[in-house]
């Protein structure tokens, strides 16, 4: 006993190398991770907002966060082996893949620095979000749905879209795979968190998402604060151009799920509030979800078709959920669009360069 005991003490000092090591290759999450903490913390102080979450609640959230991404990793390596690797008894190579995992002690240490890198970035971006409204009122509702109008040749989106999608069991469809989004954004996490062969394009994947939603999620959104056309008759702007499409939403969602309406009354129930959630603050433009998608996309196009096909058929309704919801005009997506590729390139770049490689090629994390 005294010999293991032993033996176990004098592998600290390694083992804590090893921990200073890792958060020093994950040193730019981390970097990201405490920038918009500061951020958000600074912003609190400065608008002496009381009704933000303090860091205390946020750690015992990241608790709850790691429990659910522990979780998480079984249905994400059931569907691996059993859509990639065809094993007879999925179950059995479940158990045998989960073990391995759990056994990998390099793999589980940069997974969790990287998902602490991660909890940090997103608990601070939810009080930033929440505080947009502090620093710019919605201001620019009318202009997005005047630049709408003047994109589609006078029509705004959803009417052109209303004879395809206003039918219940479509929208449905379609408010059901708008609410999968938060799942595609955690398998997101967890696969590049925790990806077995680390280098340049698990970088990239992770710099791309953490620049996105800087650029997009705070500054353009603090820049360009618009509520979206779901709140369009509440902000005071005279006629309400959306009226029609919220009617239809309101009343197919008293029989089938567009969970749609009761989220944005809650949205709008907290922001009138102002009891400043964390997790319910307004924002449209540019659209974060769309954004999202097209980096889902990005990153699995040279995986298995029947990955990179799913996550485009999501991406396509989740646009077409994000107008016809009423969450979204839609030159929200296509600012998105634009903020999220451009983030994928300068972010490749960064990561090529950071890891030293002279060519790069997503190929090599195939599943």
């Amino acid at each position: 006993m005294n010999e293991a005991r032993a033996t176990a003490l004098a592998g600290l000092p390694a083992l804590g190398l090893e921990i200073l090591r890792e958060i020093f290759r994950q040193g730019p999450f981390l970097a990201f991770g405490l920038a918009m903490l500061l951020l958000s913390e600074g912003l609190r102080v400065f608008l002496g907002d009381t009704s933000s979450v303090p860091v205390t609640v946020r750690v015992a959230g990241f608790l709850y966060f790691l429990l659910l991404t522990l979780i998480g990793v079984f249905p994400m390596q059931f569907f691996r082996v059993a859509v990639f690797e065809n094993a007879r008894s999925p179950t059995r190579a479940l158990l045998k893949s989960v073990r391995g995992f759990f056994m990998d002690d390099s793999r589980l240490l940069r997974g969790f620095i990287t998902l602490t890198a991660i909890f940090i970035f997103i608990s601070s971006f939810g009080a930033l979000k929440a505080s947009i409204t502090l620093v710019q009122p919605f201001a620019w509702d009318s202009a997005f749905d005047d630049l709408d109008r003047w994109l589609h040749f006078g029509y705004r989106p959803w009417e052109l879209l209303a004879p395809l999608l206003n039918h219940p069991p479509v929208t449905a469809v379609i408010a059901v795979n708008y609410h999968m989004w938060f799942l595609g954004l955690t398998l997101y996490w967890l696969y590049f968190a925790f990806e077995e062969r680390p280098g340049a394009f698990r970088t990239q994947a992770l710099l791309a998402f953490m620049l996105t939603w800087s650029v997009g999620g705070v500054a353009l959104a603090m820049l360009f604060s618009s509520a979206g056309p779901c709140y369009f008759g509440k902000l005071g702007l005279g006629h309400d151009p959306y009226a029609e499409l919220m009617a239809y939403l309101h009343e197919t969602s008293k029989s089938w799920p567009v969970w749609a309406v009761a989220l944005q009354d809650s949205l709008w129930a907290n922001y009138a509030n102002g009891s400043g959630d964390i997790t319910k603050g307004i924002s449209a433009m540019p659209s974060m979800h769309n954004a999202q998608c097209l980096l889902l996309v990005l990153a699995v196009w040279n995986k298995a078709p029947i990955v990179r096909n799913l996550a485009i058929l999501h991406g396509v309704l989740v646009f077409l959920g994000s107008v016809q919801l009423g969450w979204h005009y839609a030159a929200d997506a296509y600012l998105a669009w634009i903020v999220a590729g451009l983030a994928w390139v300068a972010s490749g770049a960064f990561a090529r360069r950071l890891e030293g490689a002279q060519s790069f090629n997503p190929a090599a994390s195939r599943p």
